[in-house]
């Protein structure tokens, strides 16, 4: 069975919903986010709780996570809702095929993307195979 390796917010119900998808699909999915996602049939990797707490922690924590994860599950793709990753960013540009599916904070520059997030965003997404938005607007803003 192929496996699909999604990069989200374990909290997001969005993420979830549409990462569930993959099953339907045929794909087993497998989760990394910094924490826990409790969902029938999903692997879950994650941070220590004492890790997930700090925005601190997690943007040093996060990117060993998310490149321990997949040297260890291999995945066929990996699907990264939301590009806003930070440091982590750089360890799951390195491998394809990558889908990061973008919203409107990830690439406007009056909401997120600015200041220390702005390169890692660009980066992610010129390293991407795919990239997904929700409007044509959006799709603009990433030409």
């Amino acid at each position: 069975m192929p496996k699909i390796l999604i990069y989200a917010n374990a909290n997001n119900y969005h993420s979830i919903k549409r990462s569930l998808a993959g099953q339907e699909a045929g794909f087993e999915v497998i989760w990394v986010s910094a924490e826990q996602v409790n969902l029938p049939d999903v692997k879950s990797y994650f941070l220590p709780p004492k890790y997930s707490r700090s925005l601190i922690s997690r943007a040093i924590f996060e990117p060993f996570l998310i490149f321990n994860t997949i040297r260890r599950v291999k995945p066929d793709i990996i699907h990264v809702h939301f590009a806003s990753k930070g440091l982590a960013a750089v360890p799951v540009s390195r491998y394809h095929p990558l889908i990061v599916s973008c919203q409107g904070g990830d690439i406007f520059p009056d909401q997120a993307y600015r200041g220390f997030y702005a390169p890692f965003v660009r980066y992610l997404l010129d390293n991407a195979d795919c990239i997904t938005s929700m409007t044509d607007y959006m799709d603009l803003t990433l030409k």
